[in-house]
């Protein structure tokens, strides 16, 4: 399977108040260390300010402000970001891939052909610095798992899968119902029949 790169970094907050995140519909509550405006998510634009974003990381830092956009115009990637009023305060990116059956954990390729399986990349996932341990990578996480939900319903795709950075990301993504690949505890997949059943009953329960 190709490499890929993904992450999520926290960081103990300054004393918060309280703000949420809106995505697909629903909303997070965030600990905000400044009294802003609801953070919002929307697809990455030319006219978007990126020299500003910094999430620790250079490289992650480096591939929206020099990758991202380029990515997307040539259609091979496509990149969200997390706003206050104009400042990217976070983002996430995602790409189409495939896993090979025999490097398939067993519920991945579970009733299927032996042929490569269809998946949806989260490629990165990175809060800036001064917005990290607010749970704000929960909202974009949610957020790129209902936009793939919504690939999938016009192309097949067995599942997400995403390369954690770390363990602190490894956690993340298990807390939200992530398994790790057999050799590679780092690398975790989600179906989507999985992701369907938890929005769905986290959408019922909210009501």
């Amino acid at each position: 399977m190709d490499s890929f790169n993904g992450g999520f970094r926290c960081s103990t907050p300054s004393p918060p108040t309280y703000g949420k995140i809106t995505t697909g519909g629903e909303c997070f509550r965030l600990n905000l260390s400044l009294d802003t405006e609801k953070p919002r998510i929307e697809k990455l634009k030319q006219e978007h300010n990126l020299s500003n974003f910094d999430c620790g990381i250079d490289p992650i830092n480096h591939f929206l402000q020099r990758f991202a956009w380029q990515n997307q115009k040539s259609d091979s990637s496509q990149t969200y970001i997390a706003l206050i009023g104009d400042v990217v305060i976070g983002y996430y990116t995602l790409t189409v891939g495939e896993v090979s059956y025999g490097d398939a954990p067993e519920r991945l390729k579970k009733g299927l052909a032996r042929y490569p399986i269809p998946v949806i990349i989260l490629a990165r996932l990175a809060i800036n610095r001064n917005f990290q341990g607010q749970r704000l990578g929960q909202g974009l996480l949610v957020d790129a798992m209902r936009r793939t939900l919504q690939v999938s319903d016009i192309a097949g795709i067995r599942a997400i899968v995403v390369h954690a950075k770390d363990d602190k990301a490894q956690a993340l993504y298990q807390h939200f119902g992530f398994e790790p690949f057999i050799d590679e505890s780092l690398i975790l997949y989600r179906l989507l029949k999985d992701i369907r059943f938890m929005l769905a009953s986290a959408s019922g329960l909210s009501k």
